[in-house]
């Protein structure tokens, strides 16, 4: 892909608010071509990454929003008490 359709297409995602994908794309590229993925399924593996790092996002800002005084995950509990 030539840098300037490569530039074009990130500012694309950008204004499409596809940050993750954005910033991620060269990589996601070369994946594929070493794959020899399909076209669905770069596109579709392409946007579980966006929108897993949006749920992400999503829970590290209720979260911080929340003001916990600490954060207790289930894997910290003590079980056996």
């Amino acid at each position: 892909m030539s840098s300037f359709l490569l530039e074009s297409v990130r500012e694309d995602l950008k204004v499409l608010r596809l940050y993750k994908i954005a910033d991620q794309l060269e990589t996601i590229l070369e994946e594929a071509s070493k794959k020899e993925m399909t076209y669905g399924d770069f596109l579709s593996q392409a946007l579980q990454s966006e929108v897993q790092a949006k749920k992400d996002k999503g829970i590290l800002m209720r979260t911080s929003m929340a003001k916990f005084p600490c954060l207790k995950t289930l894997d910290s509990f003590d079980f056996k008490f």
